[in-house]
């Protein structure tokens, strides 16, 4: 599991890094003003996807090296679904790409804001590396009778072979070879899922890319 874990780690370390040095050595040499804003947008890309995936990487250890039971209070889910919503939108930066949020009435349940946080910034930064154009959708519902919130992130992507839709919760496993940081997000958010006690899924009937839905107990 070591070894596994070095290997992946070191391949998607390396990814963002030379874009950062390729991008920075053109930066030096070029003068056009529009292909040096090209080069900064590409650096500050890869610059954000290193860092995130150092945070999911902290965040993995600390969640695997114990197994108390994660605090929880009450936290707006509407509110905390439309942030996450609107800070990707601006992140990703794709004119191409419509961000719909479905969050629908007022939800507020007991559970931990931190790391359900991590949880839908993951699923929508992975929608969005997947999703060139098109949608991109995050949906809330709560089922009051059974107690069980459902949060849901769909896209308009590539979607996931029907093979792989359990095999991308793996640890260091990858969709795509050559997107950076998509190895270690899935597993991550299932591992908080799980210590929340619920449940991640590709939702399989989703046909029109890829859907991710969560449902936690309250």
């Amino acid at each position: 599991m070591k070894t596994a874990f070095i290997n992946s780690m070191c391949h998607e370390i390396r990814t963002p890094l030379n874009a950062i040095n390729g991008f920075s050595e053109l930066l030096l040499t070029e003068q056009e003003p529009a292909a040096r804003q090209a080069f900064q947008a590409e650096i500050w890309k890869s610059t954000t996807a290193l860092t995130a995936l150092l945070e999911n990487m902290l965040e993995l250890s600390q969640l695997v090296s114990s197994e108390s039971p994660l605090p929880v209070a009450q936290t707006d889910i509407r509110l905390l679904c439309a942030e996450r919503l609107e800070l990707q939108k601006q992140l990703g930066n794709n004119p191409a790409v419509e961000y719909v949020n479905e969050a629908g009435t007022e939800i507020e349940i007991p559970t931990n804001a931190f790391y359900l946080t991590r949880v839908v910034d993951n699923l929508l930064h992975n929608a969005a590396k997947f999703t060139a154009a098109g949608r991109i959708t995050l949906r809330c519902r709560n089922d009051e009778s059974r107690r069980t919130l459902q949060i849901s992130v769909s896209d308009t992507g590539i979607g996931i072979p029907p093979e792989k839709q359990e095999w991308v919760f793996e640890r260091f496993t990858k969709v795509d070879p050559f997107k950076p940081g998509s190895g270690i997000g899935l597993y991550l958010c299932r591992l908080i899922v799980t210590r929340l006690g619920g449940d991640i899924r590709v939702c399989p009937e989703y046909s029109g890319g890829c859907c991710i839905r969560i449902e936690l107990p309250y």
